[in-house]
């Protein structure tokens, strides 16, 4: 393994090169629009059919395994602990401060009513309610009838009262009206095709003086990632040094992850033909039906490529790794802080707008 003093001296030496490109980018401000977006045409109506439907339903059952679970987080940007305060730093400025518990303490007043959209194994609604969401009702819904047992089966061990769990189809859901105080889609509304029919829907159950709690994905439908996407987190691989490279996918094989791709539109689909079905349409739509209080960036346009795969390479108990996520995060903040890309992920609070 090269010495600690190398790995350093070649990321710095790289990471030069990168910020005078960069400095070149700012100071051109190209427009987002020059960002190659392919599939425009992309075929995204699905969920007409029952089969979609299903393996949409069954592409997240390992969520019930705690051993997938950590699996994936290896492979996947948010199982690295620095990039949680990132969150915490691009939404509120405090990388210490959950931005979940910013969010209650600026936006939850008084108890009441919560819904829960796309909730997937109820993680979510355990943490709030260990953080003290002061609540009369937590409701949660998901497509997945295993993640819906195993959430109300949690919910239960742990003694949580008035939390739980129910199978719903937000397709074709109809939610009562003026009802929840709270709904949050977080990390699912991206898996949803009927984006009108369901903001309606949202509209339509908040009480008046209800908040949206929006924490999803925003980025390219279908995981079409544009080309300067690709290119700068090419760059930002080719940095690294092949021990964090290593490809967790196979990792007896030793082999190194070498390139960001995109995957075809059809893998996405074999995959969860629900997956970011019209994900880049979603910001656009929420501006329009509802009145924003609060829009932040979240990052992940170009990290969330480059550790997918080899995440958990990053030992975060090794100063010098941390202090090189932390360099690749900054990178990536001063790429969108200066509109050169835009944020895949975003954290939004939102209301009806008045007289709605």
């Amino acid at each position: 393994m090269r010495t600690l003093k190398m790995i350093i001296k070649r990321f710095i030496f790289a990471c030069n090169n990168i910020y005078v490109r960069l400095k070149r980018i700012i100071a051109g401000k190209p427009s987002q629009a020059g960002s190659t977006m392919p599939g425009s045409n992309l075929p995204n109506k699905v969920n007409d059919n029952p089969s979609n439907n299903q393996l949409s339903a069954t592409a997240w059952s390992f969520l019930t395994d705690e051993e997938l679970v950590k699996r994936r987080e290896r492979m996947n940007w948010s199982g690295i602990g620095l990039n949680h305060q990132y969150y915490n730093y691009l939404v509120h400025g405090n990388p210490d401060l959950h931005y979940l518990v910013y969010f209650m303490n600026k936006y939850i007043k008084k108890p009441g009513r919560v819904l829960s959209l796309g909730c997937g194994n109820g993680h979510l609604e355990r943490v709030l309610v260990n953080f003290s969401l002061p609540y009369t009702e937590i409701l949660g819904m998901d497509i997945n009838p295993d993640l819906m047992t195993y959430a109300n089966e949690e919910a239960a061990k742990l003694g949580y009262k008035n939390l739980k769990y129910v199978v719903a189809d937000l397709n074709n859901v109809a939610l009562p009206k003026n009802s929840f105080d709270l709904v949050i889609f977080f990390h699912s509304l991206h898996h949803i095709e009927n984006l009108e029919g369901m903001l309606q829907n949202v509209k339509n159950t908040l009480t008046n003086n209800g908040s949206l709690l929006v924490v999803d994905f925003i980025g390219p439908t279908r995981f079409q990632w544009t080309d300067r996407q690709i290119h700068l987190t090419q760059q930002l691989l080719d940095i690294l040094p092949d021990e964090l490279r290593i490809d967790l996918h196979s990792p007896i094989f030793r082999e190194t992850k070498k390139k960001i791709s995109r995957p075809t539109v059809d893998e996405i689909i074999r995959t969860d033909p629900s997956e970011s079905i019209r994900s880049s349409e979603i910001l656009e739509l929420l501006c329009k039906e509802f009145e924003v209080l609060e829009q932040k960036s979240m990052g992940g346009t170009l990290l969330s490529l480059l550790f997918d795969g080899i995440a958990g390479n990053f030992d975060e108990q090794n100063p010098y790794v941390c202090a090189l996520i932390k360099s690749l995060q900054k990178t990536e903040e001063l790429l969108i802080a200066n509109q050169v890309i835009p944020p895949d992920y975003i954290f939004m609070v939102l209301r009806k707008k008045p007289g709605e």
